[in-house]
């Protein structure tokens, strides 16, 4: 489910953890996109049933990685110092966390604006002391 959201929405995911009956699962790329990925696609067929998806990280077109909780529907980014534009954030977000209609999706990017938009430089604390 969560791979397919992924795919329809063309969002990478580098990193996949799941968990099966009692058992946690970690799947990690080298920075690749693992949704198609054929080795992980086996592992899914050889458990017989569709993985339950705890976390996800996706990298996002600003370079900053997001890590998913679907099971707590939060997303943040990783690294202390790290900062995502908000449109990616809650788009990238709401794509791979809800089941979004075309209808949804598209009110949704009509809401956080054109795709191609530059990043606005980030906010910079002015001196404290004038010269």
């Amino acid at each position: 489910m969560v791979r397919a959201r992924a795919d329809r929405f063309s969002i990478a995911l580098s990193s996949i953890r799941m968990v099966v009956t009692d058992r946690l699962i970690g799947y990690d790329g080298p920075g690749d996109n693992v949704v198609h990925d054929t080795q992980l696609i086996g592992i899914s067929q050889a458990l017989g049933q569709e993985e339950a998806v705890i976390e996800a990280d996706a990298p996002t077109r600003s370079g900053a990685v997001l890590r998913c909780s679907f099971s707590h529907h939060v997303s943040s980014a990783r690294g202390a110092r790290s900062q995502v534009p908000l449109d990616e954030l809650i788009g990238t977000t709401a794509r791979l966390l809800y089941d979004l209609s075309s209808d949804e999706d598209e009110k949704l990017m009509s809401f956080l604006g054109d795709d191609d938009q530059q990043t606005i430089s980030p906010w910079n604390q002015p001196p404290l002391f004038e010269s």
